[in-house]
């Protein structure tokens, strides 16, 4: 998993579809400021070999229905969002066939379109 500290992280990203959409959020999650990273939420990529157990560990969200504020499902991946406070966290997770197939159900199965999705 990849901790998206802030936009300076996205080289990171390989993904050339879900970078633009990460750095979009970044300047949303900001909403004109500079982002802060101690105001503003934290974003995580999801990578080959992390499971469900590790990706709550690691974000301390609790991958669940019940927990999570939005889940969309976008072309290259999912945007799953828990909002605490003014920020928040947001774990993207990317359609690959290397990633953990139990967390992909889960998305398939709770994500809503987003609104680019809706639009097509």
């Amino acid at each position: 998993m990849i901790h998206l500290r802030d936009p300076q992280d996205l080289p990171r990203v390989p993904d050339m579809a879900l970078r633009a959409l990460i750095a979009q959020r970044f300047e949303d999650f900001a909403q004109g400021e500079p982002y802060d990273p101690a105001l503003h939420a934290h974003a995580f990529l999801v990578q080959a070999g992390d499971t469900l157990a590790g990706l709550e560990a690691e974000t301390g969200c609790r991958i669940h229905p019940a927990y999570f504020d939005v889940l969309e499902e976008h072309d290259t991946g999912f945007e799953l969002v828990f909002a605490e406070d003014d920020a928040g966290t947001v774990i993207f997770i990317p359609k690959a066939a290397d990633i953990d197939t139990d967390l992909l159900a889960f998305c398939r199965a709770y994500a809503a379109p987003a609104p680019d999705l809706k639009a097509a």
